[in-house]
C-alpha cells in the first residue's frame, strides 16, 4: 500500500544571521501503519538531490 503525504519544509534558526536550517517534521499514525514503529531507528539514505528514503532498522 503507498501512501502520501505533502509536508511543508520550514527554516528553523536565526534569520538575522542567515543561519537557517530546513526542517520536515514527522508525525502521526501513518507512521506506524508504515512500518516505522516507535522506539525503533530508522536509516535515512539520499541516493540523488530532493529524495530521501527512509528504512526501519530490525531489531
Amino acid at each position: 500500500m503507498t501512501m502520501k503525504r505533502v509536508l511543508k519544509i520550514v527554516s528553523v534558526g536565526e534569520h538575522r544571521k542567515k543561519n537557517l536550517k530546513a526542517q520536515i517534521r514527522l508525525e502521526g499514525k501513518w507512521l506506524v501503519t508504515a512500518g516505522l514503529i516507535p522506539e525503533r531507528h530508522v536509516v535515512i539514505t539520499n541516493p540523488q538531490v530532493g529524495v530521501l528514503i527512509i528504512k526501519c532498522l530490525e531489531q
